[in-house]
């Protein structure tokens, strides 16, 4: 899998990313069927029985047993080549996120728990059955133009929710973020946008090439593509879409140029930022998404804490 992508991204042997064109398809029950087999459009490889399926045996909720992902298993600065070797790692562990969306075959909906200590909310509110559909949506639209390439932390891992300032309180009406309604409603309206930050954790500078590469000619070749990979990395690490089911993207830079320190962008004109929500790719995911014609899955959070954290609440984490 490695060379073919170093041939696809025409970057030898310096780098080597994971291409994860992702399309969402899961399973609902009761009235919920209807609704999701009319978005259902990324992911035409599934059933919706085998979605169904899927829900009702990988999706059960989390248990103090199960083996979870956290902040410290992704060090910061990460090569994309090293990023590479442990994503495929981290997905074959199984380890799956912390406080994860779940099915709740009782009421037939996905369900999440948020909390916030400080400002004291915890809440376990209704996913709506579309959601994850639209975040796949736009990973594989990321991934079709290399935005992102990995779903985990370190790269595209993790949503701002923004809510739009002028339908806000329409939508929200007299609804406190201590409500888990609030949530839902959130998570459920069309003009609710999605703001990725892609190479979260990535080392994007240009490696250090042992060979003088005046006299190697190769290698003078590989670093002028990865640095040009880079440079596309860097540029296109704000991605803004809508939670409509549409795969569009916009790519967001707020005058960033090749050489800043940095470009991300935390604010969105008419928009406010809400929930931040995180994804992590494992075998033994609720979701799931096509990359390379091939089915792959992950789960989707609210929370992703630190090992100690995990530890302290006698969660398997490492």
């Amino acid at each position: 899998m490695k060379q073919k992508l170093a041939k696809t991204l025409g970057l030898g042997g310096i780098l080597v990313g994971v291409a994860m064109v992702s399309s969402l398809a899961y399973g609902g029950v009761n009235e919920d069927l209807k609704r999701m087999q009319s978005q259902l459009t990324v992911s035409p490889k599934l059933s919706l029985n085998e979605k169904l399926r899927r829900l009702r045996s990988h999706c059960q909720k989390p248990v103090d047993s199960e083996p979870v992902v956290v902040r410290s298993d992704f060090p910061w600065n990460i090569s994309p080549a090293e990023l590479l070797d442990q994503s495929i790692e981290m997905y074959e562990s199984g380890k799956r996120m912390f406080e994860r969306a779940y099915y709740d075959s009782d009421s037939g909906q996905l369900r999440m728990r948020y909390i916030d200590e400080f400002a004291g909310i915890d809440v376990n509110f209704q996913v709506p059955m579309q959601l994850p559909d639209n975040y796949a949506g736009h990973i594989e639209e990321a991934m079709d133009h290399q935005y992102g390439e990995v779903v985990a932390f370190p790269d595209m891992g993790h949503v701002h929710m923004q809510t739009e300032s002028a339908s806000f309180g329409q939508m929200i009406g007299d609804l406190e973020d201590t409500q888990p309604e609030y949530y839902t409603r959130v998570l459920d309206s069309d003009k609710t946008g999605m703001l990725y930050h892609t190479a979260e954790q990535m080392n994007l500078n240009a490696p250090k090439v042992i060979a003088e590469k005046t006299k190697v000619r190769q290698v003078d070749l590989e670093l002028r593509r990865y640095r040009d990979y880079v440079k596309h990395r860097f540029m296109n690490r704000n991605l803004f879409g809508l939670n409509d089911g549409s795969r569009a993207l916009e790519v967001l830079n707020g005058g960033a140029k090749e050489g800043d320190n940095s470009n991300l962008i935390n604010v969105v004109p008419g928009y406010s930022t809400n929930l931040r929500l995180y994804f992590h790719a494992n075998k033994n995911g609720c979701f799931s998404y096509v990359r390379d014609g091939k089915v792959e899955y992950f789960d989707i959070s609210a929370e992703f804490p630190t090992g100690e954290i995990v530890a302290n609440q006698n969660i398997v984490g490492e």
